[in-house]
């Protein structure tokens, strides 16, 4: 996993800009059918927030096994710029952000979208050769925020339009811009729990980040009540744990069929009167960097199309989270 300075240029270009991201702005990339147009609109967007940006492009898998270019910024019809080509494969090769030097003195970045193991795509940008060019590792931030919404976008051209799809990308995209708009990691982690766990009928939403070999709660909805109760951040730790060890969404009360592992799950059940339980790990790069869990009052339990939507609402916005 990458590391990004937490500089004043980070936060002049990354935070402040960031914030432009109201979702007003992104009225034109919802209402797009199709992602190329939703791509396109993405690209001039994001190259608003890029100081130095010469040309970006947005490539998608065409469902042939090859990866294509699904739009381009400023040109649409022009050629991708080889150097911004080599570091949009290095990302796709990787799973991790990309960085390369350019013989002009400039440089290209570029990030996946969608997991590492599996991405739907890549976007990236060129910055030509400038008497100040922004800081690497700023750009790669605002890049790999922005390449949040490509992925809740992408989600949206997989799945049929009907009412619960529309919620989910819906419940995505107004996580996203919930986090966008806080400053800074405990800020946005705390926002993001709270307008989840509103926004998706939870009695809890907790989100931890793995620690080498264990998880640390960093955020949760009902923080005061929560870290009062020492046993209840150490429970809901290890179910976290028993997740992502296990590189599996584990449910609580289970299904029959279901072969996973839930001891500590029903341990944090039954001690803190939970009724209904989800946790679901996500990825950074080729690792699960943490976990969600999220809590529901007996009779509102996690169905199929519950779990689709916060397994995608934690591989959007956990990645998010970690790089800032």
């Amino acid at each position: 996993m990458s590391t990004f300075d937490e500089t004043s240029v980070e936060q002049g270009q990354g935070a402040a800009k960031v914030a432009v991201l109201e979702r007003a702005r992104w009225q034109s990339l919802l209402a797009a059918d199709d992602i190329h147009v939703s791509s396109a609109h993405w690209l001039a967007l994001e190259a608003e927030l890029l100081d130095g940006a010469t040309s970006g492009v947005v490539v998608l898998f065409d469902g042939q096994n090859a990866f294509a270019p699904a739009a381009l910024w400023p040109d649409p019809k022009g050629e991708v710029d080889p150097v911004l080509t080599k570091s949009v494969e290095a990302a796709l090769s990787t799973g991790r952000p990309s960085a390369q030097d350019a013989p002009d003195g400039g440089y290209a970045v570029a990030c996946c979208i969608g997991p590492a193991d599996r991405p739907t795509g890549a976007a990236g940008f060129r910055f030509g050769a400038q008497v100040r060019l922004p800081d690497r590792s700023a750009a790669l931030r605002v890049l790999r925020l922005g390449t949040g919404w490509l992925e809740a976008l992408s989600l949206r051209q997989q799945v049929s339009d009907t009412g619960a799809d529309a919620s989910r990308v819906e419940a995505v995209l107004d996580g996203l811009a919930t986090v966008l708009d806080a400053k800074g990691f405990r800020r946005m982690a705390e926002a993001a729990a709270v307008h989840l766990a509103l926004r998706l009928d939870c009695e809890m939403v907790a989100i931890g980040f793995r620690r080498r070999s264990w998880t640390r709660i960093e955020a949760v909805s009902h923080a005061g009540e929560f870290k009062r109760r020492v046993n209840l951040m150490r429970d809901t730790a290890t179910a976290m744990d028993e997740a992502i060890d296990q590189a599996c969404i584990i449910k609580y009360p289970a299904e029959k069929r279901e072969r996973t592992i839930s001891q500590a799950h029903r341990t944090l059940a039954k001690s803190h009167e939970a009724a209904c339980l989800l946790t679901v790990p996500f990825a950074v790069g080729d690792h699960l960097a943490g976990a969600f869990t999220f809590e529901r009052r007996e009779g509102l339990p996690f169905d199929q199309s519950s779990i689709d939507l916060l397994d995608c609402v934690a591989a959007v916005i956990g990645p998010c989270l970690l790089y800032t």
